[in-house]
């Protein structure tokens, strides 16, 4: 897992997480969604939450996972 996400993942990414078969089980995704607002739901180049980690296996984008923010004085909460 690569703890940062830049401009140059958002492609990979939003082919995953757009496909039908993927989308469906997400909360921030939905097939079709326009790319700019698929955008707009990474905090690029940072590790304060939120933000979405990628995923990587074998040096490809499998995915991503979010880390939000609890509450107050409470651990960041991954995001499925």
């Amino acid at each position: 897992m690569r703890v940062t996400c830049n401009a140059d993942d958002l492609p990979a990414l939003y082919a995953i997480a757009t496909r039908p078969e993927v989308a469906r089980m997400l909360f921030l995704f939905r097939p079709g969604m326009a790319a700019d607002e698929f955008a707009a739901r990474f905090a690029l180049d940072t590790t304060t939450p939120p933000f979405r980690a990628v995923i990587e296996r074998d040096g490809a984008i499998v995915g991503s996972v979010g880390v939000g923010i609890a509450g107050r004085g409470e651990p960041a909460a991954p995001i499925w």
